[in-house]
């Protein structure tokens, strides 16, 4: 199945997901998180020029409440996603206020999805942050630090077995 207008050279197979998410850029992840938030019952949504420095996106709870979100777009390999995740908690983490009437929240595109297990849950919810999923259709999963951990509880973590002198001793793998 090709898309219309596009030139699909013999023998070369399209991957339509990558096509989709290679066209996830920032303005679009913006797009769609403002999309989602006025759906959502947020007020006041004001979003920055694509040149300007700050958080993408700030909006009103309708307890009066501020949400400072950063948004990303697809990155090729796994190693740009890896430092573009760093890099936008980053700009976030430096926006951190001890008010407790402000959220922080990521807009990211589905295939950041893996590196939501470096984001410790324990953090965030210390400091009330949620990361916003976008698939390839445009819908958003929103994950609180609940989900965080939850999703981080089922990685495997080392047994360990009690030893003959009362210590722990960690079981290897063979």
């Amino acid at each position: 199945m090709a898309i219309p207008g596009t030139i699909i050279p013999s023998g070369l197979k399209l991957c339509l997901r990558c096509f989709i998410m290679k066209h996830l850029t920032e303005p679009k992840v913006v797009s769609h998180t403002i999309t989602w938030l006025s759906n959502n019952g947020y007020k006041n949504i004001k979003s920055k020029m694509l040149r300007e420095h700050g958080v993408d996106l700030i909006a009103n709870t309708s307890y009066n409440r501020f949400v400072y979100i950063e948004c990303k777009g697809h990155r090729a390999n796994s190693s740009q996603r890896d430092s573009t995740f760093l890099n936008a908690l980053g700009q976030i983490v430096t926006r951190m206020d001890k008010s407790k009437f402000q959220k922080y929240g990521l807009s990211l595109p589905n295939s950041y999805r893996p590196k939501l297990k470096r984001l410790p849950w324990r953090f965030a919810k210390k400091n009330k942050l949620f990361v916003l999923l976008i698939n390839e259709s445009g819908q958003i999963t929103k994950y609180t630090w609940k989900e965080l951990k939850e999703s981080q509880h089922h990685i495997s973590k080392p047994k360990y077995k009690k030893h003959r002198n009362s210590k722990l001793k960690r079981i290897k793998k063979r």
